[in-house]
């Protein structure tokens, strides 16, 4: 797995991008690493882009742990999962049910749904795939 996230503060929105097969302990080595970054805060929202993941076996025992103890986002923050296979579609729904009591976590087909629904410019140079 190959993950890289980008903090803009001007924003206050974290791209997070995983590609490759996602294991829990490398989920739980990036919460950790975005954690102690200085520039991130737990407020923030975070697009998560899931476009390129091959594979995973999260099962919804590991997502509820992930969701709640491991994850650095607090329960306000905006989270749009965008995941373009059934695969990480399914996975990130059972996700969205283990963390979302505030209907602040949605899952997204397409990277447009997604920035739309955080209220980020379609066309942000700034947030991008190609730039984190």
């Amino acid at each position: 797995m190959a993950t890289q996230y980008q903090i803009d503060p001007r924003t206050g929105v974290v791209l997070t991008i995983f590609r490759g097969a996602i294991t829990f302990e490398e989920v739980v080595a990036h919460a950790v690493e975005l954690r102690g970054d200085p520039s991130f805060h737990p407020r923030f929202a975070e697009l998560l882009d899931l476009r390129d993941v091959t594979y995973t076996n999260l099962t919804f025992e590991e997502l509820e742990l992930l969701s709640h103890t491991i994850d650095p986002f607090s329960r306000a923050a905006r989270r749009a999962i965008v995941a373009s296979s059934d695969l990480m579609y399914g996975t990130s729904r059972m996700y969205q049910e283990a963390r979302d009591a505030e209907g602040n976590v949605q899952v997204f087909r397409t990277m447009k749904e997604a920035r739309r629904w955080l209220g980020l410019a379609e066309d942000s140079a700034d947030m991008d795939r190609r730039t984190a």
